[in-house]
Parts: structure tokens; sequence; C-alpha cells
């Protein structure tokens, strides 16, 4: 039981470890190009 526990929580952890990633790249992504378009704008 103790070792299947330690499976979901590394599956559960990796994931949203993976999700973060994901969600930074596009920040990082968008971030310049909103950034230049405001500095266009304004």
């Amino acid at each position: 039981m103790g070792i299947w526990e330690h499976e979901v929580l590394c599956h559960t952890v990796c994931h949203t470890f993976a999700f973060c990633i994901s969600i930074a790249t596009v920040y990082l992504d968008l971030f310049p190009r909103v950034s230049m378009e405001t500095n266009v704008i304004f």
C-alpha cells in the first residue's frame, strides 16, 4: 500500500511540475509580445 501511495504521489508531483512548466513557457512566450504591443500603443 505504501509503494502505491508513493507511486501516486510521484505521478501527481510530476504532472503538477509539467503543468507549471507549460504555464511558465506560455507566459514567457506571450509576455514579450504583449509588452511589445503595449509599447507600440503607448
